[in-house]
């Protein structure tokens, strides 16, 4: 959407406007954005001017009702090479029929699923801190980083990831920072330049890629269908046509999902 200057919002700085502010202190600067300056604003992030918006009602119109003359910003063209063509940033027909085609895998019975292996996977967790010896020591940030294994690789794949963690969560946390620089940094390096970040990505990528094309094959050759998330991308057809996914929109979902 095109800024104009009838709509309101911070001035920030002469060359990166609020640039810093959404680096530093993101969650910050949009809810002053909303108080101080309306449901509709617009912030200027260096070259680029971005328009805000907080009504339910305003974001009904973008994200559904109007959805086709908004198109997405920019950057989630960027990240899409990176990230892949999952549900969350395809868009356009590919969006519609992913949309068509997996929507009916999430009814309430599967949510309701899904929740009880998660209150398993904390109650274990729960259980075993129990048992530990009085005065005991936890390193509190690998045990939530397994507990997080734990959930993800039962619910997307049946399978205990927990002994995955410690790569794959660094692996997520470099993926995490590398996108949210990206979507406020329109200045950041492409990843094609050989920065640290950037090899540090490069890695990331290729341990998901890696993990998720294994899983994938253990599927297809065990010819299981344990009700997960892998089994359920593997079974789905879309309505209209009665076609599959293939491997590589199945790899883009299942990425998607994890660094989501």
């Amino acid at each position: 959407m095109a800024a104009s200057k009838a709509i309101p919002g911070p001035k920030g700085s002469f060359f990166t406007g609020s640039l810093k502010e959404a680096r530093e202190r993101p969650l910050e600067m949009m809810l002053e954005l909303t108080r101080e300056h309306g449901d509709v604003t617009q912030v200027r992030m260096g070259p680029m001017r971005l328009i805000v918006i907080n009504h339910p009602d305003h974001v009904k119109r973008v994200l559904q009702e109007k959805s086709a003359i908004y198109g997405r910003p920019a950057f989630v063209s960027m990240l899409r090479r990176i990230v892949g063509n999952g549900l969350l940033f395809s868009e356009g027909e590919l969006w519609l029929k992913q949309r068509r085609t997996m929507q009916p895998m999430f009814h309430r019975e599967r949510i309701a699923g899904f929740a009880r292996v998660m209150g398993d996977a904390v109650a274990r967790r729960v259980s075993a801190w129990r048992a530990l010896a009085p005065g005991a020591k936890l390193d509190i940030s690998r045990e939530m980083s397994e507990l997080t294994f734990d959930i993800v690789g039962r619910t997307l794949f049946s399978t205990d990831l927990s002994g995955d963690a410690a790569a794959l969560g660094e692996a997520i946390q470099v993926a995490l920072a590398w996108l949210d620089a990206r979507t406020v940094d329109p200045m950041a390096m492409p990843l094609f330049v050989p920065t640290a970040e950037n090899r540090r990505m490069r890695a990331a990528q290729r341990l998901f890629a890696a993990t998720i094309t294994r899983l994938v094959a253990e599927r297809r050759a065990s010819h299981e269908d344990p009700g997960d998330l892998l089994s359920m991308l593997l079974a789905a057809r879309d309505p209209e046509t009665g076609a599959g996914m293939d491997d590589q929109q199945i790899h883009d979902e299942m990425f998607t999902f994890l660094v989501s």
